[in-house]
């Protein structure tokens, strides 16, 4: 299983930024009023402090601050602690930190240029878009009254903070010079919680009915329910991971009549997985699985596994790993928006997971098992009680906050291409607000100048008028995973011990694809406009990881099908 989960990927993020404040100045340990206490070390000043909610927020500017802050907002941590049981997030703690930084070299590059950082804890975890706007735009005020000379802001963030990040530059574009939502959520959180839907409903469908997945109890009762939820998952996952071969199914499907219909038609374990994974739209590569490798030598006519293993296995064990990613983040991020909506507030009712496997059906036929235990799966699933949406519930989780896709400034988004927490997809649906709304705008300035050319003829003058377009306001980077990457041990089994590859898992963006947004977004707040085209071209190219076609599109959430 994957051993780059959400919760250990945030705990070393945090401890990262904290070494990068308490490099850059000591400050006292005392209590923090709203009044940022700051000093200055090693030609920088560090602030830290709390805006009016309390939520505490740390700053800092080089002696040769050039004008320009970088304010970052974080992603979505945790509402609640998680027991030290938990695989793989277990021990996770809530924590208000904050963090001006996606790590600790990037935060040293920015300073080190001569940029201005800050970043809040915020005074609420979990989904918390509406508040976490009010504070950043709070804390812009206290950054440039602590450093006047301030001219420029550019707001950018990651998951949750991506989403952040876009609201607050659609809600206050006077305030932003230059925003980049990294891996961000779009739209608003039911799209994105949709897959979380598909995929816990699946799990508990197939696998192990005592799941509750969804209506949580509230209070302590629902946090014990969310808690033995992910217990149970993580535990079908390593049932699973073991009969990945066999196709041995978990001993708990035998109390759902769904898999175990499944089980005794020799259907196995590792299609349903896959199945799963796919209908809900979770990519089939993930940190250590390509989907293309297998173990041994390819070219030697005597080694029959490693298309089976590339062909069949790959796929669910890179489903497994992906899973283990979007259903952890799904039970939590339910369990707070249940109870911050009152109810529950996810609903299959009217899915058609058919037409949700679509071409994948025929793409991963092997992995499947073919087109009769395919058809099998699909029609379990079809007879399959379903989850129904309270509407009161409904309307508050949409009261919570939603995009209108507007780009009112020079926008850079990043997103992996194998992202199972937050779909690539949640980039093209904003890139696809942009594209419409752009076209929209050049066609109706060309009607324009069409009209006044055609009345000036008519009043019998020369004039003609001509419309050129306005520079785009967008730019969008997809970082993809390279073609091999799946590594075996010398006796041919998967090894998982490395880290996850670039391209895949969430926010997994390297220092100079970090440092590539940051020059982008640094220009446009200066100029109002991204550089010529050749540079942005060469930047795509030269920066390892970045995809270079221009005209790839993203697969949209399952949801908008």
């Amino acid at each position: 299983m994957s051993k780059q989960i959400l919760g250990r990927r945030l705990s070393a993020i945090l401890a990262a930024v904290a070494m990068v404040v308490a490099t850059v100045v000591a400050l006292p340990t005392t209590a923090i009023a709203a009044a940022p206490q700051c000093a200055t070390a090693s030609g920088v000043t560090s602030c830290q402090g709390a805006t009016s909610d309390g939520a505490p927020y740390v700053m800092s500017a080089p002696l040769n601050f050039n004008g320009t802050l970088y304010l970052y907002s974080h992603g979505y941590r945790f509402a609640v602690d998680i027991p030290v049981g938990i695989p793989a997030i277990g021990g996770y703690k809530v924590t208000q930190t904050p963090q001006p930084a996606p790590n600790a070299d990037v935060a040293k590059a920015l300073l080190s240029q001569g940029y201005g950082i800050a970043g809040s804890g915020f005074v609420k975890q979990g989904w918390n878009a509406d508040s976490a706007v009010a504070t950043d735009v709070e804390l812009i005020g206290i950054f440039k009254t602590q450093f006047p000379t301030t001219k420029h802001v550019i707001a950018w963030g990651e998951s949750l903070g991506g989403y952040i990040t876009q609201l607050l530059a659609e809600k206050n574009p006077s305030l932003v010079s230059a925003a980049a939502p990294m891996c961000a959520v779009t739209n608003s959180i039911e799209q994105q919680l949709s897959v979380a839907t598909d995929v816990v409903w699946g799990f508990q469908t197939l696998f192990d009915p005592s799941i509750v997945g969804h209506g949580y109890a509230p209070g302590l009762a629902g946090y014990a329910q969310a808690m033995g939820d992910l217990g149970k998952i993580f535990t079908v996952l390593g049932k699973l991971q073991a009969g990945v071969l066999t196709g041995a199914w978990p001993d708990t499907a035998a109390n759902s009549p769904f898999g175990a219909a499944l089980s005794a038609a020799k259907v196995p374990s590792r299609s349903a997985l896959l199945l799963i994974g796919l209908m809900a739209g979770l990519p089939a590569q993930s940190a250590h699985f390509d989907g293309t490798t297998g173990p041994g030598d390819p070219n030697d006519p005597r080694n029959t596994s490693y298309d089976s293993f590339a062909l069949a296995i790959s796929p669910a064990l890179a489903e497994l790993e992906n899973i283990a990613n979007a259903a952890a983040l799904g039970v939590i991020a339910r369990l707070d928006l249940e109870a911050q909506s009152g109810g529950q507030i996810g609903d299959n009712t009217k899915t058609d997971y058919a037409a949700q496997l679509g071409d994948a059906a025929a793409t991963f036929n092997m992995g499947l098992s073919g087109d009769t235990a395919t058809g099998a799966m699909l029609g379990a699933l079809a007879q399959a009680p379903r989850w129904s949406a309270n509407p009161a519930a409904l309307e508050k989780l949409r009261a919570l906050g939603r995009h209108t896709g507007t780009i009112n400034v020079p926008t850079v988004t990043m997103h992996t291409e194998a992202d199972p927490a937050v779909s690539a997809g949640n980039d093209q649906w904003l890139i696809d607000k942009y594209d419409a709304f752009y076209t929209q705008m050049v066609a109706a300035g060309v009607a324009k100048a069409k009209a006044l050319t055609k009345k000036a003829r008519l009043a019998k003058k020369k004039t003609t008028y001509s419309y050129t377009a306005p520079p785009r306001k967008l730019l969008s980077f997809f970082t993809v995973p390279p073609e091999h990457y799946t590594r075996f041990t010398a006796v041919g089994t998967p090894d998982t011990s490395g880290p996850a590859a670039n391209g895949t898992n969430h926010c997994n963006f390297s220092y100079a694809q970090y440092m590539s947004t940051a020059f982008l977004t640094g220009y446009a707040s200066q100029f109002g406009v991204f550089p010529d085209a050749p540079i942005v071209t060469f930047m795509r190219e030269a920066t390892p990881g970045f995809s270079s076609d221009t005209l790839y599109r993203a697969p949209l959430l399952k949801i908008y099908g």
